[in-house]
């Protein structure tokens, strides 16, 4: 047994099983659902910026298992299994500024 929060090394056997077979899932995900909570930015921000919003991730990650815990504990009956993630990375502004505006894809 372990606890419900727990979280696997980058690049080890559980990150890799869910790159392999979940990522998919997240990536294929309908952000426009009306039950999608969808929220994105784009900001300038160092190593040490998404280093700090990386942190952030990790305590709010925390607290949505807290939450989760919160809901078994209650004994809800109308949870389901919900789908969340959270990314930061550089973004290739190259590619963005190739975006035909009329078509919305890479020209």
């Amino acid at each position: 047994m372990t606890t419900r929060s727990v979280s696997w090394r980058s690049g080890g056997p559980l990150a890799a099983a869910f790159d392999k077979q979940i990522k998919h899932f997240f990536l294929s995900m309908d952000f426009g659902a009306p039950d999608a909570v969808y929220v994105s930015d784009m900001v300038r921000l160092s190593e040490a910026g998404r280093s700090r919003v990386h942190a952030m991730y990790a305590a709010l990650r925390l607290e949505i298992h807290k939450a989760a815990e919160a809901d078994r504990a209650a004994q809800l009956a109308d949870y389901e299994w919900t789908a969340v993630l959270m990314l930061v990375q550089p973004l290739d502004m190259a590619a963005v500024r190739r975006i035909d505006p009329v078509r919305t894809a890479p020209i």
